[in-house]
Formats: structure tokens, C-alpha cells, sequence
């Protein structure tokens, strides 16, 4: 066996940057410990809700539609003093770092993180946040006993784990250019999830791909009815900036399909063009062309950001 298998650690990551370490490596570090009997649905599965259809005349029933819901997680902790803080201030820190909301007078505010790491499929990432008061009801002091448990009701709007590149929730791929012409950038989905993938263009007009796939888990190529589609954009300027172009509002803070530099909408001006295609689950590395007409002096650039969803913190790669 070339890994060790096991959790190596679960952390909580709080929306100020608060770090717990709960499981594992470190665990206790802050005096919270993530209870045996409090992680079962933290590990599960994102849920997921199918609908099926029957027609008049035909035997049986065919599935019509997949819909992935909220997730509800139930984390029981055990919560203790240590050497520098008590109880109580241990208590309200794991309470504060998870929170309730999204804090509205914090432009960069963010949701609290569960952090899973194992040896076998990396670091995986979940936003949680408080969706109900804790369930505390001690039977004893807990401050004379400087020890209690509590149980954070969270919830995971996006219920899907997700990986940090460099710090960013998605793998890149990039080309420069210092002239017209060809490019290539990479694409790559190596999760059970289809891949709302973004492009970033500077300045310049792009033409991008928007292929349909064909084939069998790991052996995908471009094929169907958009096997040779792509988008062409107007031309970008310098007050314009760049484009971002999505398939679906993103984390990366890409909330419409098109937009520029400066956040304005921009969709207008494709002429009714829009990106339909989805990168399919487990579709293996390989090459995209991209091209560029009126390229700028100081040169050129576009991205491929591709987020990675799982519903599980860890395993799922193709086998």
C-alpha cells in the first residue's frame, strides 16, 4: 500500500480566518475536538433528489431530472480550557468562526470551511454556515468544569466539497500570446461533476471554444452536435479592460455570463451567442484551441478556470 489511509486531519476554518483543528493532526490545539458520533454526516454524500417520467404506453419509468439539494450536518464538539483560553472563550470561538450569515458590512466576507485531508485524494473544502442556534444543554457547570459539548446545526448551500489551487477554487490553464494567431489551453475534469468552467480574456477578440463531448469516462474527445462550435467575442478594448465569460456564476466572484473588467454586462454584444456546454465528468487532460484576432502591443492572455466539485471529502477519482 503506497498511502496511509485514514483522515489525517479535519479543520474548521472560520469566516475570519479562525483555524480549529478538530480531528487528527493538532487536534484539540484550540480545546474543541469533533465528537466520534458528530462526523457521520459530515463524510456522507451531498444529497441529491432524481425525477423520473413514464410514458403512456411504455413499460417502466426512465430518469428525467437530477437536482443536487442543501446539505443539513449536524457537528457535535467537544469543547474544553486550555493553557491560554477558557472554556467559555473556547465555546464562543468555535460559535463566532462558524457563524450565522455572511457578515453584511465586510466586503470580503466569506463562509466558514470544513477542511477534510487524506492521503489519497488531497485537501477538499466545504462552506458551512450556522443555520439554527447550537444544541447546548448542560447537565452540569460548564464553566466550574471548564468542559462541555455542543452541537453546531450548519448548513452547506452548495453542498459539493471543492479543491484550492494556489489559494484559488479552481485549476488553471493559461495561454499567452504576443501576436495573432493559435493557441492551446488545457481542460481537465477529473470529478463525478460536470465543470462550469470560466474564461478570463484581455484585451483583444477571442474565439473559444464551446464543444459538445463524446465518449466513455477518461477517453472524452470533442464530438456531437457542437463538435466544432465556438464564440466569438467582440473586440475588447482598453477601457473594457477584459472579459470574463461563464457557463454559471462562479466562486470566483463571475455572476453573470458575460462581463468586463469593469463588472457591467456585456452579453449584448455577443449577438445572441451564449456558452452551453459543460465540461463532462471525468474527461481527461487534453488540449483546446483558442484564437486571437487584433492583438494589443503589449501582448495577450486568456484562462480556463476550472472549479472541481465532490460530493464526498475524499475518493471519487476514476478507477
Amino acid at each position: 500500500m503506497s498511502f496511509d489511509p485514514g483522515i489525517y486531519s479535519i479543520q474548521i476554518l472560520g469566516q475570519q480566518d479562525e483555524t480549529l483543528h478538530v480531528h487528527g493532526q493538532s487536534e484539540g490545539t484550540e480545546g474543541v475536538w469533533i465528537a466520534e458520533d458528530g462526523v457521520d454526516t459530515l463524510l456522507t454524500a451531498s444529497p441529491e433528489k432524481q425525477t423520473w417520467k413514464t410514458g403512456a404506453r411504455t413499460k417502466g419509468s426512465r430518469p428525467k431530472n437530477r437536482k443536487i439539494l442543501h446539505k443539513d450536518i449536524d457537528l457535535r464538539f467537544i469543547v474544553a480550557d486550555t493553557e491560554t483560553a477558557s472554556f467559555e472563550a473556547n465555546q464562543s470561538y468555535l460559535e463566532q468562526a462558524i457563524g450565522y450569515e455572511l457578515d453584511p458590512y465586510d466586503d470580503d466576507a466569506k463562509y466558514a470551511r470544513a477542511v477534510v485531508t487524506t492521503d489519497i485524494s488531497g485537501t477538499r473544502y466545504l462552506d458551512i454556515v450556522q443555520y439554527e442556534e447550537p444544541d447546548f444543554s448542560p447537565k452540569i457547570d460548564p464553566l466550574k468544569q471548564q468542559f462541555g459539548d455542543m452541537t453546531c446545526k450548519v448548513r452547506c448551500g452548495d453542498p459539493d466539497w471543492y479543491e484550492l489551487f494556489d489559494g484559488k477554487p479552481y485549476w488553471l490553464s493559461a495561454c499567452d500570446f504576443t501576436e495573432d494567431g493559435e493557441g492551446f489551453v488545457e481542460v481537465w475534469n477529473p470529478t463525478p461533476r460536470e465543470m462550469y468552467q470560466t474564461w478570463i480574456c484581455t484585451q483583444g477578440k477571442w474565439t473559444i471554444p464551446d464543444f459538445s463531448w463524446r465518449g466513455p469516462k477518461g477517453h472524452r474527445y470533442p464530438g456531437g452536435p457542437d463538435s466544432a462550435r465556438f464564440i466569438t467575442t467582440p473586440l475588447i478594448n482598453s477601457v473594457q479592460g477584459g472579459l470574463r465569460l461563464n457557463t454559471r456564476g462562479g466562486r470566483d466572484g463571475t455572476k453573470l455570463m458575460a462581463e468586463d473588467f469593469n463588472d457591467t454586462n456585456v452579453l449584448a454584444l455577443f449577438a445572441g451567442q451564449m456558452f452551453i456546454n459543460l465540461i463532462p465528468p471525468y474527461t481527461q487532460k487534453q488540449k483546446l484551441p483558442v484564437f486571437l484576432e487584433d492583438c494589443p502591443g503589449s501582448g495577450a492572455r486568456i484562462e480556463l478556470r476550472q472549479p472541481r466539485f465532490w460530493s464526498r471529502p475524499y475518493g471519487q477519482e476514476l478507477i
